[in-house]
């Protein structure tokens, strides 16, 4: 039931997402709970076949996470302070896969890996910036996607997927997304 990812520290506070949703707040120094919530729960979300298996990520003032569930639930923020929900949006099952903060196109966003695309959301409020279908036969997504420079990303999946290259360019506010090159040489199972 314990964490099956890396937890995450930040300012004195210790964020930890246990395999069944558990999303708890510790306080560094003495491990008290500082707040706790389900976020499995939250999201009206069901749990993955190996369980929650993805770090926290910090972002200015909230903690981003992804739950799955339907009904805008699949990426949530939480006040990284308080515990209390901020904002929520999309509707894909999770993957194994943790949030990433990265700047692509000059603009700074959350990259989200989900069971069916890769997607870049505005920090502030999770509005969808822009997103590409990955999908990996019979499994949700589990191993990191790589930033390459400022506008490329390197996704690779195992059981029979392999890799592709995207490229990112902005069209005034609109990201357009190219495929620079896509084959079945390499395909990672896990993350490293």
């Amino acid at each position: 039931p314990g964490p099956r990812a890396t937890s995450t520290w930040h300012e004195g506070r210790l964020y930890a997402l246990g395999a069944t949703g558990a999303l708890w707040c510790l306080d560094d120094e003495t491990g008290a709970v500082l707040w706790e919530r389900n976020i499995l729960a939250d999201g009206d979300a069901a749990n993955l076949a190996w369980a929650m298996s993805a770090s926290p990520l910090i972002v200015d003032e909230v903690v981003v996470v992804l739950p799955g569930g339907r009904d805008d639930w699949s990426v949530a923020a939480y006040d990284r302070l308080t515990g209390d929900i901020v904002w929520h949006v999309l509707d894909d099952i999770q993957g194994y896969t943790s949030p990433m903060l990265a700047t692509l196109g000059g603009l700074r966003q959350i990259l989200v890996v989900t069971a069916g695309r890769v997607a870049g959301l505005h920090v502030d409020d999770g509005h969808l910036l822009w997103d590409h279908p990955w999908v990996v036969s019979g499994v949700p997504n589990m191993a990191q996607p790589l930033v390459i420079g400022d506008n490329q990303l390197f996704l690779s999946a195992s059981y029979g997927k392999g890799a592709l290259l995207l490229e990112l360019s902005r069209k005034g506010d609109a990201f357009i997304v190219d495929t620079v090159w896509q084959n079945s040489r390499m395909q990672n199972r896990f993350s490293s």
